[in-house]
């Protein structure tokens, strides 16, 4: 993803990332993925991966899983990180996950906060 912002070269094309799902596929999600996708950083998931019992990767509550979050949190702020963040944790326990499986739901929720409408 950092290669292709970086080839496009346009402030209207930047990058979300993941580190939970770089810990999912066996990454290092920080510091070596955070680093290379720091320049283009605009959005950050809060979430978190370990090998399950089976050896699968699996999602983790934050903060019980493979992703040093702490530190990563602190290199955003260190860094002037003002991008966006999701927390699908916080979100499930609060209602509903927003596309459940269905994208069409995740596009009105978001119209709908551009709008200020809903959560």
């Amino acid at each position: 993803m950092a290669e292709l912002v970086r080839e496009v070269d346009s402030p209207a094309l930047r990058a979300l990332w993941d580190p939970g799902n770089e810990a999912h596929a066996g990454k290092e999600a920080y510091p070596l993925g955070y680093e290379t996708i720091k320049p283009y950083a605009a959005h950050v998931h809060l979430k978190d991966a370990c090998a399950g019992p089976d050896g699968k990767a699996r999602c983790v509550p934050l903060g019980s899983g493979d992703v040093p979050v702490i530190a990563q949190l602190r290199a955003l702020a260190a860094d002037g990180y003002e991008g966006l963040f999701y927390d699908r944790d916080a979100l499930r326990a609060g209602r509903r996950e927003p596309n459940d499986g269905d994208p069409h739901d995740a596009r009105r929720a978001a119209r709908a906060r551009e709008r200020g409408v809903g959560g």
